[in-house]
């Protein structure tokens, strides 16, 4: 729909998923519309790659996206481990870093997503310590809520947009086939699968007409036999 030139300014922002649909809203405006609006991402995650493989045609994320800023913070496995950002990412927390949020971000190293984030079974002792500092530490470093705290301090936030821990501006994953490694299209499973033989068969028409057509003739058949019995019992 068009909008008037006189339209107050309008901003985009979410948090977590939320701030991966902020991203891909403003991305689909920007290729259905032309229009450009600010974008603010504070604690999320990606989009550039589920952008890519599924709405290609409707959000472009090749498409320039400097009109995208995020805030992320420093120990955040969330931000950039799930899908690629893009546009100006800037990080914070460097300043009240303390020592019972790092001990909880250290106590995850050496142990794989699989370990850490799925939570069925039983594991050892290790392991789930290492998930309950999994889930501290993001309580910290995944949190629009700390994230709104920190900001509080000028030393954290600066009033130019910057923050604490410095700001990069990184490019969005191009559409060329070199990129199918940033964002593969596929994975083992698929790749897997494509390699076995079709063994699947077409539907047996004919016989299951043949089967439908001979019960319904056996149950009419002990119908009528049943219904001659009685009246024969009857005389």
């Amino acid at each position: 729909a068009d909008r008037s030139a006189t339209e107050p300014d309008t901003y985009f922002t979410g948090s977590g998923l939320g701030g991966m649909y902020a991203a891909m809203t403003s991305l689909w405006l920007l290729q259905e519309e032309a229009k450009t609006f600010q974008t603010y991402v504070i604690a999320g995650i990606g989009w550039n790659c589920f952008a890519r493989r599924l709405f290609l045609s409707t959000t472009k994320p090749s498409n320039n996206q400097d009109h995208i800023h995020v805030y992320s913070h420093l120990l955040d496995a969330y931000a950039h481990a799930i899908d690629r950002m893009a546009g100006r990412v800037c990080y914070y927390g460097r300043r009240h870093l303390t020592s019972q949020i790092k001990g909880y971000c250290e106590g995850i190293v050496g142990y794989s997503a699989a370990e850490l984030l799925w939570r069925g079974g039983t594991v050892t002792t290790e392991v789930q310590n290492a998930r309950d500092n999994w889930d501290a530490c993001h309580y910290f470093t995944h949190s629009p809520w700390y994230a709104a705290l920190t900001f509080l301090d000028e030393d954290v936030l600066y009033l130019n947009g910057e923050t604490d821990g410095g700001c990069e501006d990184i490019d969005p994953v191009s559409e060329s086939t070199a990129d199918s490694v940033i964002c593969p299209t596929s994975t083992r499973s698929i790749d897997y699968c494509a390699t076995i033989a079709d063994s699947s068969q077409a539907l047996p028409v004919e016989a299951m007409t043949f089967v439908a057509s001979g019960l319904f003739a056996f149950i009419v058949t002990s119908g009528l036999c049943m219904k001659i019995m009685m009246e024969n019992s009857k005389d």
